[in-house]
């Protein structure tokens, strides 16, 4: 049996479907998961380095002042009574054991129609 298919116009908004797949969408996503994953990496004791945090597509801003003394804080001797990771450069350190799930949440996203690309 052959099935012919004609199509005689399609009309799809190309740079639509990519700012989903390669910004604001799935970026968001990511950045939140990703923030949430490296929890226990990030310096903890008021909370105000991990929670004053701004989101964009595939980037996490960490608001506060110091952010970047801490984050650049080699050698430094973090508190660990809230997050026991506590640790500079959290996010390459985190990197090992929570990026893998970031991709499988991220896989789960765009599986369950996270993106929304019909609409």
């Amino acid at each position: 049996m052959n099935i012919d298919v004609e199509v005689s116009e399609v009309h799809i908004n190309v740079g639509r479907l990519l700012n989903k797949v390669n910004g604001n969408t799935l970026g968001r996503e990511a950045a939140r998961e990703w923030w949430r994953l490296y929890a226990d990496w990030t310096p903890f004791r008021e909370g105000d380095l991990y929670n004053d945090v701004r989101f964009r597509p595939w980037e996490i801003h960490h608001v506060v002042p110091y952010a970047k003394y801490q984050y650049y804080g080699d050698g430094f001797h973090f508190f660990r009574g809230y997050h026991p990771r506590a640790a500079s450069r959290w996010d390459k350190r985190a990197e090992p054991t929570q990026k893998p799930k970031l991709v499988q949440t991220l896989q789960r996203f765009v599986d369950r129609g996270g993106l929304h690309l019909g609409e």
